[in-house]
């Protein structure tokens, strides 16, 4: 059987909440074995409103704040021999915590909602036409009840 390598890098820059660090990254190696990922690295950037606001507007043009952005990096140059780099997540705790509270769920379950979002926009899907979204929002579901996140939105 291949051996899983799976390199996943954790900042958090933000004040709210309590995350483990361990815990996020073993709920990410199962969200990245679901999606049949063997072998790759990706950062994850843990910010408040106004840290994910600025990079909204910088590279998106909304100066408004969001719960996830991912910036894949899949598709560029990378050495031969290394792992994968599938790329950057930022999430915003403040917004976790505040969406956790408007939809009765925990603050975890809303950041790894957030999470499998962005790893899930990272392998390649996108939410841009509602087709989309809901195909992308089945998937989401079924990967989080897998990993034992249930009250999920």
């Amino acid at each position: 059987m291949p051996r899983i390598s799976l390199d996943i890098q954790i900042r958090n820059e933000s004040k709210t909440g309590r995350l483990s660090a361990g815990r996020v990254k073993s709920t990410a190696r199962k969200i990245l074995q679901i999606l049949g990922c063997r072998s790759a690295a990706l950062s994850i950037l843990f910010l408040d409103d106004r840290g994910i606001r600025l990079l909204n507007r910088r590279y998106l043009g909304r100066n408004r704040p969001t719960d996830v952005m991912a910036f894949g990096q899949r598709n560029l140059w990378q050495p031969k021999h290394a792992r994968p780099f599938l790329g950057d997540l930022a999430i915003s705790l403040e917004t976790a915590k505040r969406q956790a509270a408007r939809y009765q769920t925990s603050f975890t379950e809303e950041v790894y909602l957030y999470l499998c979002h962005g790893i899930l926009h990272l392998m390649g899907y996108n939410d841009r036409s509602k087709q989309d979204a809901a195909t992308m929002s089945r998937k989401q579901q079924r990967i989080l009840r897998q990993i034992g996140i249930g009250r999920v939105r």
